[in-house]
């Protein structure tokens, strides 16, 4: 699932974030890794702020999301109730949960999967 690629996405998220094709293809990856605890949870996940905006510039690819969806996980992934981190107290719960989730099946990267105090931070992505 993480071999999946869609260069068009990536090119929406880098215009519509102003980021490097480079970083928008790490939030692309980190928003795969999301998907796929999003779609294994139990309960509810919540996305980080560049997740969330990588996830947008998908979802609007709809045939491209929808075929992704069915083939990697038999079902559509919707985007109705993920609120992402920062929201509220309570979406920085459910995303410490998704984020522990991740960190058990995947290297995650500390950008694109920030600690909370960091998710709310919608001025861009800013590599150090």
């Amino acid at each position: 699932m993480l071999a999946y690629e869609n260069p068009a996405v990536i090119r929406r998220i880098a215009t519509d974030e102003l980021l490097t094709e480079e970083e928008a293809t790490r939030a692309f990856r980190g928003l795969l890794q999301f998907l796929f605890v999003a779609a294994t949870a139990t309960g509810p996940s919540s996305p980080s702020y560049y997740i969330d905006r990588a996830w947008h510039a998908f979802i609007l690819q709809t045939r491209d999301y929808a075929d992704f969806c069915d083939r990697y996980f038999g079902h559509f992934i919707h985007h109705d109730n993920a609120e992402p981190a920062g929201s509220d107290d309570s979406s920085n719960a459910i995303y410490l949960e998704t984020r522990a989730a991740a960190a058990a099946q995947f290297d995650l990267d500390e950008v694109i999967w920030p600690l909370p105090h960091r998710s709310a931070d919608s001025a861009g992505l800013t590599l150090d």
